[in-house]
C-alpha cells in the first residue's frame, strides 16, 4: 500500500497487481500493544485519547437534554457527568433512564432533578464513584486475597471472563482504587476504605 498498489491471489493462482489511487489510512484501538510493530510504525501520525473529563461529559449532557425536550435541573445533569465514567455513552444512558424516571412519576419529580437521578441511580446499583455492582465485585474479591491476583484468576473469581475484565478495569486505575503491578491486580488503599465505607449504593 505504501507504494500504491495492492496484490490478491485469484482462486486460480494468479496474482494480479492493482494500482491504487492516493488515500488516508486511519485507524482506531484499545489494544495498541497487539499490533504488530512493523505496521504501527507506519502510522505517521498517532494520537491517544484521554476520557473525557466531567465539565465536557455536563456538556454533551445539556445538548442531549435540549434535544430531548425535558427539564433538568443542572445539578441533575452534574450528578450524572460525575458518575458517567468520562464515557458519552454512558452518559446518555444514564440520562434516559433518569428521564424515563421523571416520566414515570411527575408528581413526585419535576423533571430530571438530584432526588431524580438519585433515585435512577439507586435502582441501577451505581454508587456515588459511578461503580457497577460488577466494580464493587472486583473490589471486593481484591480485598479477600492479601497477594496480587493474575487476570484469569480475578476473572474466575468474579464469574467474568477475561475481555469484561480489561473492559472495566480502566476506571478502576484512573480513580486509584485498583493497581495494576507485574504481579498482578492489588486494590489501593482508596479502594480499600472506598468499599469499606460502602455498605449499600450511596447517592
Amino acid at each position: 500500500m505504501e507504494d500504491g498498489f495492492f496484490t490478491a491471489k485469484l482462486k486460480s493462482g494468479k496474482l494480479i497487481k492493482m494500482d491504487l489511487p492516493e488515500f488516508t489510512l486511519m485507524g482506531a484501538t484499545n489494544y495498541l500493544g497487539e499490533l504488530p510493530r512493523p505496521f504501527l510504525d507506519r502510522f505517521k501520525v498517532q494520537v491517544n485519547f484521554e476520557p473525557y473529563s466531567e465539565d465536557e461529559i455536563f456538556t454533551i449532557i445539556c445538548g442531549a437534554v435540549k434535544k430531548m425536550g425535558v427539564k433538568a435541573t443542572e445539578d441533575g445533569a452534574r450528578e450524572i457527568s460525575q458518575r458517567s465514567r468520562g464515557v458519552p455513552r454512558v452518559a446518555i444512558r444514564y440520562l434516559d433512564s433518569a428521564r424515563d424516571v421523571a416520566l414515570a412519576y411527575p408528581d413526585k419529580y419535576a423533571g430530571i432533578t438530584t432526588k431524580c437521578v438519585a433515585e435512577m441511580f439507586e435502582v441501577q446499583e451505581v454508587d456515588n464513584l459511578g461503580l457497577t455492582d460488577l466494580d464493587r465485585r472486583i473490589l471486593s474479591f481484591l480485598m479477600k486475597n492479601e497477594k496480587a491476583v493474575g487476570m484469569s484468576a480475578l476473572a474466575q473469581g468474579v464469574n467474568e471472563d477475561d475481555s469484561t475484565i480489561e473492559f472495566v478495569e480502566g476506571h478502576l486505575i484512573r480513580l486509584n482504587l485498583i493497581s495494576r503491578t507485574l504481579r498482578g491486580r492489588e486494590i489501593t488503599k482508596h479502594g480499600r476504605k472506598h468499599m469499606e465505607g460502602l455498605k449499600c449504593p450511596q447517592v
